[in-house]
């Protein structure tokens, strides 16, 4: 498991590098006025373009092939796929809500509970995008997947950014026990998620 994770996070690096230039950019665009905290967002959508990306190139590559020699089995090859999307999302998560706390704290704004419901909409774009989509892909491929996921992703950012323009208060941010409960559901579909890939997975034909 330990190699698949290095080849995953070796090929991240030489084909996505450039993208901490991006995120940098857009973290700091937040930053510049009060009212630009969509960019906030950017990252998570990253984190969660990175593992469909990843099979894109498996695929290109006839990795899905070739691991057919190699001691690893289908369910830790889906596995491999779903710590690389929790490591990348997790700390994109936490980058975001760190510098959710500076732009709040520079423009004297901070309140614990806008700083909860921002972590809410992070987690929600974060996970909800990978559990709906990664179980597609590995059915269907990464090609026809993505197409799935470009939907499923423009859906939930409209969903959110109309939410944030409206000024709908979100009610399950307004503590952080909300915030740990929406982490707990996001953790247990996270493994629904992961179970539904490995037997379609398990099923496909290669």
């Amino acid at each position: 498991m330990k190699g698949l994770l290095l080849k995953d996070f070796y090929v991240a690096k030489r084909n996505f590098a450039w993208f901490a230039l991006v995120i940098a950019g857009m973290l700091i665009m937040s930053c510049l006025e009060e009212d630009m905290q969509i960019f906030l967002i950017y990252p998570m959508v990253v984190s969660n373009v990175i593992p469909v990306s990843l099979m894109a190139y498996d695929e290109h590559d006839k990795w899905e092939q070739y691991s057919g020699t190699l001691p690893y089995t289908r369910a830790q090859l889906v596995t491999g796929k779903y710590l690389v999307g929790l490591c990348l999302g997790g700390a994109f998560f936490l980058l975001s809500m760190a510098v959710a706390a500076v732009r709040m704290e520079i423009y004297g704004s901070f309140s614990l509970e806008a700083w909860m419901r921002m972590g809410v909409i992070l987690l929600t774009i974060g996970c909800l995008a990978p559990v709906l989509i990664l179980p597609v892909v590995f059915k269907l491929g990464a090609e026809k997947g993505r197409i799935f996921y470009l939907a499923i992703l423009g859906v939930i950012c409209g969903v959110m950014v109309g939410l944030d323009v409206s000024g709908i208060s979100l009610s399950v941010a307004q503590s952080l026990w909300s915030l740990v409960a929406v982490l707990g559901v996001v953790v247990a579909v996270y493994a629904l998620s992961w179970r539904l890939s490995i037997r379609f997975y398990q099923k496909r034909e290669l």
